[in-house]
């Protein structure tokens, strides 16, 4: 871990140079998360139902950014 750059961090968001936004929780999860869903169920799901899933959060997040491109476009 960088200590030094997290240290960093931490001193920017004291002084407010960085600020942090709360967003609300979100039905579809983030495309950084997904892997970390897939080793949640490693135990409980064979690898080509993990396919699947990533296949399903894949599209979920695609459907997102279609539904906000068509909200901007209209």
């Amino acid at each position: 871990m960088d200590i030094k750059h997290a240290k960093e961090v931490l001193r920017e968001i004291e002084s407010g140079k960085i600020e942090i936004i709360k967003l609300p929780p979100q039905r579809v999860p983030s495309p950084f998360s997904h892997n970390i869903i897939l080793v949640g169920l490693s135990d409980v799901v064979l690898m080509e139902d993990k396919r699947l899933i990533l296949e399903r959060l894949h599209k979920l997040v695609m459907e997102r950014i279609q539904r906000k491109i068509a909200a901007t476009v209209s």
